[in-house]
């Protein structure tokens, strides 16, 4: 009969054998597993629901597929990386992103949201759009030469802006969208020339009331075919409006809305006065200040509205002998010897004239 040391012996033999067959069949079950989630991996996905296994969070300071270089930002790096500290590229940190020999070609920052493609000439964060063309190793947030920007600030105007590289140094246009539904809106191009000087510039607006008025500064030239621009008095709708073409100049003395003018011995714009030739030869109208001294006025052909007027719809409209400001216009022709007979144009409503002045004027012998 075995003894009972013999027992205790086969009972730890068989114990142990039970714990390494245990451990090894843990072990096969968990490479089983592996190797079936790396044929999972190498399946197609058509669907997400085929993906069967969860293989957890992966949590990791890096991940670098660079098929040259060790870092990301070696000169010879080319490949993938995501970086939960971020790489430092031109001073701008890129959390995921791809290079090609050291040079960041697509990357994004996941703490303010930037993206840039290109490397750098296409850059979207806070400031706008950016897209740069033909310029290599380009910096995001650079204007760059041959250039488009569209950048939204923080006072409501979005700024398209095209940087074009001459002879002469960097010149860019600006096409600005400004305004609220309140106040109306402006749609404005702009052109500038090297140094920032603006050259010239095109604005389309509409105020609260919804009135449309269109801007131009600039020279025109070579059009061709025909040009039509259509006035209507219905679209006078308010006091002291006008439409037509319109010129600056210095005025003389005190002047207001609808004053007739003369251009003097100066060449500044004084008050007409048709007690003589000398002061009646008026050819423009007061309808805006402009800056200080100069004022604008309107040019023959224009049609003006006063609220104040009191005009007989159809008859002749005249210089006075007056000759002080507000006081310049009338329906009664003048009678006095010497005094000068200036049409200066017809009534189309009771507060609104087309002005068109002669310059062949009668005198009273």
């Amino acid at each position: 009969m075995p003894s009972k040391k013999r027992k205790v012996k086969v009972k730890m033999d068989d114990a142990l054998i039970r714990c390494i067959e245990n451990n090894l069949l843990s072990r096969l079950d968990k490479m089983e597993a592996d190797i079936a989630a790396l044929k999972v991996r190498e399946m197609p996905v058509s669907t997400l629901d085929t993906i069967s296994d969860d293989l957890g969070d992966q949590r990791a300071g890096r991940f670098l597929a660079l098929s040259a270089g060790g870092d990301p930002t070696d000169a010879d790096a080319c490949g993938v990386f995501l970086s939960a500290l971020g790489e430092l590229f031109n001073a701008v940190l890129y959390h995921l992103g791809g290079v090609n020999n050291g040079v960041l070609q697509f990357g994004a920052n996941a703490v303010n949201g930037k993206l840039m493609a290109g490397a750098g000439n296409v850059t979207l964060d806070e400031d706008g759009i950016k897209i740069v063309a033909g310029t290599a190793g380009g910096k995001p947030g650079q204007y760059m030469p041959n250039s488009l920007t569209f950048l939204v600030g923080a006072d409501g105007i979005a700024s398209l802006l095209s940087y074009l590289s001459g002879a002469t140094g960097m010149n860019y246009a600006d096409l600005q969208v400004i305004g609220t539904s309140a106040s109306g809106g402006q749609l404005k191009l702009i052109v500038y020339e090297h140094g920032g000087t603006e050259h010239g510039s095109f604005a389309l607006a509409i105020d609260g009331s919804d009135v449309v008025t269109a801007t131009l500064q600039a020279d025109i030239t070579n059009i061709h075919g025909k040009i039509s621009i259509d006035n209507f008095i219905a679209d006078l709708v308010t006091d002291h409006s006008f439409n037509g073409e319109t010129i600056i100049l210095e005025q003389n003395e005190s002047q207001a809305f609808g004053d007739a003018v003369y251009i003097n011995s100066t060449g500044k714009a004084q008050l007409g006065d048709a007690d003589a030739i000398a002061t009646s030869n008026c050819v423009f109208m007061w309808v805006d200040n402009y800056d200080g001294s100069n004022k604008r006025y309107a040019k023959p052909g224009a049609v003006i509205r006063d609220d104040t007027w009191n005009w007989t719809v159809g008859g002749k409209i005249y210089l006075t002998v007056t000759g002080t400001t507000g006081n310049t216009l009338s329906q009664t022709a003048p009678t006095g010897t010497d005094d000068v007979i200036q049409i200066l144009g017809i009534a189309l409503t009771a507060d609104i004239m087309l002005f068109q002045p002669q310059l062949v004027q009668v005198e009273h012998a």
